[in-house]
């Protein structure tokens, strides 16, 4: 109920519930339910501003292209979930570039007067990694080619390739669960990420 009423803006409702046994029998316990809701006031958006949590570290992308994946406008009423939305499209969007240790935490800055909430986004960037190594296991050419035409070695490693590949090349996969034979080395320091696919096919259990 709480979160119903954060999606209407009303940021700082309060639901509290109390129990109170009226009577009781062997098999059953009777029991009145009191739900106490306070929404309070009713919150618009103010401003949205981004900084980088390290100072000396700028942003990875232009403030106007971020801006765009929080699907609030100025003074609409403030809502949790597009605030969600928002944090699942900023991951995806630095993941699609190496980023992928990347974590927003909101900062709220609520003006009662104005009932505004004035939101700062701290951006945990930390590094960027590049794909390294790229290991392929199993006797499929067809496969092979298209892993080495998606991942380059030495560029940015693009994360959400790996969903894309899976979902588009699913018919010539050996096997239905291909996908959980990828594995991946993070080394942050050198700031690669080394891929390793085992695409052969396990040996038939016979009893």
């Amino acid at each position: 109920m709480r979160g119903a009423l954060q999606q209407d803006g009303y940021f700082r409702a309060e639901v509290s519930a109390k129990a109170r046994i009226l009577h009781q029998d062997a098999e059953y316990e009777h029991v009145s339910l009191t739900i106490r809701v306070d929404p309070g006031a009713q919150y618009s958006l103010g401003s949205v501003r981004f900084r980088s949590i390290d100072p000396g570290a700028p942003l990875a992308f232009p403030v106007q292209q971020l801006r765009k994946l929080i699907p609030m406008r100025d003074r609409e009423i403030f809502d949790v979930s597009k605030l969600r939305e928002g944090f699942d499209a900023l991951k995806t969007l630095y993941a699609s570039s190496g980023w992928i240790d990347f974590t927003p935490s909101p900062g709220f800055d609520i003006d009662d007067a104005a009932k505004r909430i004035n939101l700062t986004l701290e951006m945990d960037q930390e590094i960027q990694y590049r794909v390294g190594k790229i290991e392929i296991l199993g006797d499929n050419r067809v496969v092979e080619k298209v892993l080495m035409s998606t991942f380059k070695a030495g560029e940015p490693f693009n994360a959400n390739l790996l969903k894309q590949f899976y979902a588009e090349n699913e018919s010539i996969l050996p096997g239905a669960s291909a996908q959980y034979n990828a594995s991946l080395e993070k080394d942050a320091k050198n700031g690669v990420v080394n891929l390793r696919f085992d695409f052969r096919t396990c040996p038939a259990i016979w009893e």
